[in-house]
């Protein structure tokens, strides 16, 4: 009677167990479900299901000056430029905002027209792999080949394609991204800016041009008060391209150091410049 009974007993304890366990892991699959990031199709996390309130995080804005033909070399040396930095998590960590611009002649004109500027693409960039063990270590791998690789390999490329020359604002552009309302900071925000510019620094519009041998306090007491940016906490990386034939002798000493004094002035810190050949 009594191993009976004992057998009965550790029959129920094993149930129990079971029972137990069973209830474990669906509280940890409904903990998650419900503390799970909501998750928008362009790979950011927001803080509401309408998908209209953006967490906050770090930014990386690339802007390509459309103003000279890039050489087959140039675009080479570019996108390899730029695959090296989105892929180190290091430079460029999970979560963060990718947003590429590309600007030319039709930006920034007096009379306002043209003025079609927008981010493309607009992602966050999302982990590349996965623990084997608690995730779909494949899945995740899939989503950040195609939804962050692809489209970002597409837009730089496609970036890089056209010529829209006469006239280079790159101070314009910059000053724009500045004041862009694309890039929210909460208040104390202490996230990390990046400010990659593709371009030869050769500015050309009706406010300042390098063509006119200007100095840096010539723009400064001029139109420097009209083309001030405000870039505070941000780091400057420059893919500055390098020229041949007559405009190879306007890229000096002196004309680096005008942009580097520029920024200086503007609160950002260069971090990186590589000449492209």
């Amino acid at each position: 009677m009594n191993t009976h009974a004992n057998k009965t007993t550790h029959g129920w304890i094993l149930i129990a167990i079971v029972l137990l366990f069973v209830a474990l892991v669906l509280g940890i699959y409904v903990w998650k479900k419900q503390t799970r990031p909501i998750v928008g199709r362009d790979n950011c996390v927001y803080e509401d299901a309408q998908l209209s309130r953006r967490k906050p995080s770090d930014y990386t804005v690339i802007i390509v000056d459309q103003s000279e033909t890039l050489s087959d070399s140039h675009k080479r040396q570019v996108t390899s430029k730029l695959f090296d930095y989105l892929a180190d998590d290091n430079l460029l960590p999970v979560g963060s905002v990718v947003m590429l611009y590309v600007f030319g002649k039709n930006d920034f004109v007096k009379a306002g027209a043209g003025q079609k500027l927008a981010p493309n693409p607009f992602l966050c960039k999302p982990a590349s792999t996965g623990n084997e063990i608690t995730e779909n270590a494949r899945k995740i791998s899939r989503v950040f080949h195609n939804q962050f690789v692809v489209p970002m390999n597409a837009a730089i490329g496609q970036s890089l394609e056209p010529a829209l020359g006469e006239r280079s604002p790159i101070l314009e552009m910059i000053q724009y991204v500045s004041r862009s309302q694309d890039i929210k900071e909460e208040i104390g925000g202490k996230h990390k800016k990046t400010l990659i510019i593709v371009s030869d620094l050769l500015q050309h519009s009706e406010q300042f041009s390098h063509y006119k041998n200007w100095t840096y306090e010539q723009f400064a007491a001029s139109a420097g008060q009209l083309l001030r940016a405000d870039l505070r906490g941000w780091d400057i990386r420059l893919l500055y391209l390098q020229r041949y034939g007559q405009d190879r002798q306007l890229q000096s000493k002196n004309q680096f150091e005008f942009w580097e004094r520029y920024f200086y002035d503007s609160g950002a810190k260069i971090v990186a410049a590589d000449r492209i050949p």
